[in-house]
């Protein structure tokens, strides 16, 4: 897969933290746990400990060095 677009690359890296974000957000709140909990564990699991351990190849692709 090649690089996407600046422009695109960027879109896509801001859509998908806000969605993740919002989501573990979500589901922290509903444990009982404050959203800013689940924000965190959200940045932990896009970054290269879990994605990019499961999947190298994407995580390189959508969050370039």
């Amino acid at each position: 897969m090649g690089e996407p677009p600046l422009l695109l690359s960027l879109a896509l890296q801001a859509g998908i933290i806000l969605l993740f974000c919002h989501a573990a957000a979500w589901v922290a709140e509903r444990l009982g746990q404050p959203a800013v909990v689940g924000m965190m564990i959200a940045g932990v699991v896009l970054g290269p400990s879990l994605v990019g351990a499961v999947w190298p190849t994407e995580q390189a692709w959508l969050f370039p060095a």
